[in-house]
């Protein structure tokens, strides 16, 4: 979900941008691709009975690097794709 009152008003107008589905995994093109430093692009909203599994950024680095970065370079390449749409879905929401 995105806020398009972005912090102005005291209520969040919340729109969906993207939807996850079971065995889908969310917040790594916040951990892999921002490299600017800008922090998430989203929220999420659970809207049915669901287990989620957290796992801190760096934990999952660590993880992924046991595998000779053949995953961390295909994750990155998707947590990049992800953040552009993410980012050209927000922008459309704006207009």
């Amino acid at each position: 979900m995105y806020d398009l009152a972005e912090g102005e008003t005291d209520t969040p107008y919340l729109i969906p941008f993207n939807m996850y589905v079971e065995g889908s995994y969310f917040g790594d093109s916040d951990v892999l691709a921002d490299t600017s430093n800008e922090g998430r692009d989203g929220t999420a909203v659970v809207d049915a009975k669901s287990t989620i599994y957290v796992m801190v950024g760096k934990d999952l680095l660590q993880v992924l690097k046991l595998f000779k970065h053949s995953y961390l370079k295909e994750m990155r390449i998707i947590a990049k794709e992800r953040r552009l749409h993410h980012k050209s879905a927000i922008d459309e929401l704006k207009m």
